[in-house]
């Protein structure tokens, strides 16, 4: 009897496996406000991951709402420093996570499950790079910190832009 399977177990496996590795990222930004939005954002994608693990193997399509039920914005004051190396780490793990829904993606035929896979893949990619681009922006910042309190102010304005580009990214 023939699989209604719309990817290869192996494949299946490979997806199933991608979302307890997206969920161990730490992710820790300066402001509590963009840790809980990315936190969040990790949330939703993994449990859309999980749907869309389900729409393969026979279950209902799935779509996508990524944005739903994420906080709205807090104060982007900083509370902390970064830790760019953990940051950068982050980033370099969701865009393998990223490849690895890719792999997956691309063996898909039905043509609205793979969209719905390419989407997936494609926003935890732009997480990986939205996170590697703050994390050179706190570099340059610290390699040209004054004692004017001009780091932090442009620290906040960064974290703001990072939670919008999240929030972008997910809609």
């Amino acid at each position: 009897m023939p699989s209604a399977n719309l990817a290869r177990d192996d494949d299946l496996r490979r997806l199933a496996a991608t979302v307890p590795a997206l969920l161990s990222v730490r992710v820790e930004t300066a402001t509590d406000t963009v840790t809980d939005a990315v936190t969040g954002a990790v949330e939703q994608i993994a449990e859309a991951l999980l749907g869309w693990h389900d729409w393969l193997v026979g279950g209902p399509s799935v779509e996508l709402h990524l944005a739903d039920g994420l906080a709205a914005a807090g104060s982007f004051r900083p509370r902390s420093l970064v830790d760019t190396a953990e940051l950068s780490t982050a980033a370099q793990e969701f865009r393998r996570c990223a490849a690895s829904i890719q792999r997956v993606v691309q063996t898909v035929a039905d043509d609205a499950a793979r969209r719905t896979g390419q989407e997936l893949s494609d926003v935890v990619r732009v997480l990986g790079e939205l996170l590697g681009e703050h994390v050179d922006q706190v570099r340059e910042f610290a390699a040209s910190e004054s004692d004017d309190g001009q780091s932090t102010a442009r620290l906040s304005v960064a974290e703001r832009s990072l939670y919008r580009k999240v929030i972008a990214t997910l809609r």
